[in-house]
């Protein structure tokens, strides 16, 4: 397939409905190719400020914030650093943590990820590969069931069953994705892999996310696929056209692509970073272009309404914030932001959205564990 220089192609398989709705239709390739515009060096024409939450009162400080997980029993939070999983009420209000580091009942070693099922959330600790159950309205310690894949990511798929990814870390099997049941009995395996040439752990490309579905991308792969739960298996719903010529003709060439190689920019090396967040409305994900990580943010309804974000522009607010955790079916991303940035910010503010965030420092203090800010996308 041409690659167009400084272009990107999503061929997206879908009707004219929803991307969800559109795996139970007849699948109709479309193809959307558009010029990848400049990052916008302000956020105000693409993003809409709607909240600031203050996340506070819990035992011990937040010390990272890597994944979360909003329903309408509040706010659940994972910070790996302190292997700590904690549950926020609606307007920030500390409510509880579920297990601690230790050795005896209910306790284990670090967390890598956690899910939710029913009344249960589940944490999966690497150092004894097993998966911990506690109840989510007491916090009350349930089961431990061994899971024996080293998991980066985990996604529920039904109220029994969940996928598993283990970004090429070797095995006995040697595939990117297993399917388990919550007693951690395998089920299935999925995109096999060479563990002589692809033989390393590389979180900054390659995924699995669960937003109205799940959905997975091999490391440096150009494709994204689609969980069926009719077939159990994976449908392809979007190609990377984006990603460099060469990659895509030597994909497992890790030794190559996870060096000093795809830190130069004139190698013009192009591939899918970690993070997907889909609603019906837009795409929002990350890539490595030309040694420069940006995010697409992408209108489903109209694909020509195309943005990017990059820290490498002076965009005050993207280079305040982390990384976007969440986008739910409002169009709301939730971006985390540690206190120390919060309360040492001396920028301009000169974005309407940054000075709406500024509006709200009279809520802050220094005793607030992290602050989760909620904007809305423009259509």
């Amino acid at each position: 397939m041409k690659l167009f220089r400084n272009y990107l192609s999503l061929a997206l398989l879908f009707t004219a409905c929803s991307v969800g709705d559109s795996l139970k239709q007849e699948k109709v390739p479309f193809k959307i190719l558009g010029e990848i515009p400049a990052p916008l060096v302000s956020s105000d024409s693409l993003l809409v400020f709607e909240d600031l939450l203050i996340l506070k009162n819990s035992p011990a400080p937040l010390l990272s914030l890597n994944k979360l997980i909003e329903n309408e029993i509040g706010i659940f939070v994972l910070d790996k650093v302190s292997s700590r999983l904690s549950l926020f009420d609606k307007n920030g209000k500390y409510i509880r943590y579920f297990g601690q580091t230790g050795s005896g009942p209910g306790e284990y070693g670090v967390i890598n990820d956690f899910f939710i099922v029913g009344e249960l959330v589940y944490l999966f600790s690497p150092s004894d590969l097993s998966l911990y159950s506690y109840e989510i309205n007491t916090g009350k310690f349930i089961s431990k069931n061994p899971l024996k894949a080293f998991a980066q990511k985990i996604v529920p798929i039904s109220d029994g069953e969940i996928l598993v990814y283990v970004s090429n870390n070797p095995t006995d099997f040697n595939f990117n994705v297993y399917r388990f049941d919550l007693e951690g009995n395998l089920l299935a395996k999925y995109f096999p892999f060479d563990p002589k040439r692809s033989n390393s752990i590389v979180s900054y490309t390659g995924f699995l996310a669960s937003d109205e579905g799940s959905y997975y991308c091999e490391p440096f792969g150009d494709r994204v696929y689609t969980f069926n739960s009719t077939t159990k298996d994976f449908d392809p719903i979007f190609e990377l056209d984006f990603v460099s010529q060469d990659i895509r003709s030597d994909r497992e060439n890790f030794e190559k692509y996870t060096g000093s190689y795809s830190l130069d920019p004139q190698n013009r090396v192009r591939f899918p970073g970690s993070t997907f967040l889909i609603n019906d409305n837009w795409l929002v994900m990350d890539m490595t272009f030309d040694a420069k990580v940006q995010f697409i943010l992408m209108s489903l309804k109209d694909p020509s309404n195309l943005f990017t974000l990059s820290r490498r522009v002076d965009n005050e607010f993207f280079r305040f914030v982390r990384n976007p955790l969440s986008l739910n079916s409002n169009d709301e991303l939730i971006f985390p932001i540690d206190p120390e940035s919060f309360q040492n910010y001396d920028g301009e503010k000169a974005s309407t959205i940054m000075s709406d965030i500024f509006e709200q420092s009279g809520k802050i203090s220094l005793d607030d564990d992290y602050y989760l800010v909620r904007v809305r996308l423009k259509r």
